[in-house]
């Protein structure tokens, strides 16, 4: 079959989806385009923790030959404090060092969403002592 200058050859699979709509058959087709090289098939994540400790504390923990991609940030803190956010550890940061006024926050979208590296984990550091802290991320991994 052709249509102007596409040619659809006929192929030997024979579990192609399609929609139907009266009594001509469609084929379906899907396409894996992905983003920033990562499969569209990435699994998505959302998550919320809250906290009073001063500590280090996993926000996603480590997938096994999987990134965690980070798409938006939301912090809020009670009390004056800083914070960092990193991979594995806040050694190596994903966003570094944050100062935060007391009652202060962020709400943070990623143009580009920022990684961790394979393997690792997305983990925050409240590095002075504070009062409650409010840490929401989304994003995907693949």
């Amino acid at each position: 079959m052709s249509a102007g200058n596409i040619l659809i050859t006929q192929g030997t699979q024979s579990n192609v989806p399609v929609d139907t709509i009266g009594t001509v058959n469609f084929p379906v087709m899907k396409r894996d385009l992905g983003l920033y090289g990562v499969s569209s098939l990435a699994a998505p994540f959302g998550t919320t923790l809250y906290t009073t400790a001063n500590s280090l504390g996993t926000i996603k923990p480590a997938v096994a030959g999987s990134s965690i991609y980070v798409t938006d940030i939301i912090i809020s803190c009670g009390s004056a404090t800083t914070i960092s956010i990193g991979m594995g550890g806040t050694t190596t940061p994903l966003i570094g060092t944050m100062s935060f006024a007391a009652n202060g926050g962020l709400a943070m979208p990623f143009m580009t969403p920022g990684s961790v590296t394979s393997g690792s984990a997305l983990v925050y550091q409240q590095t002075t002592s504070g009062g409650p802290l409010s840490i929401t991320v989304n994003g995907f991994v693949g």
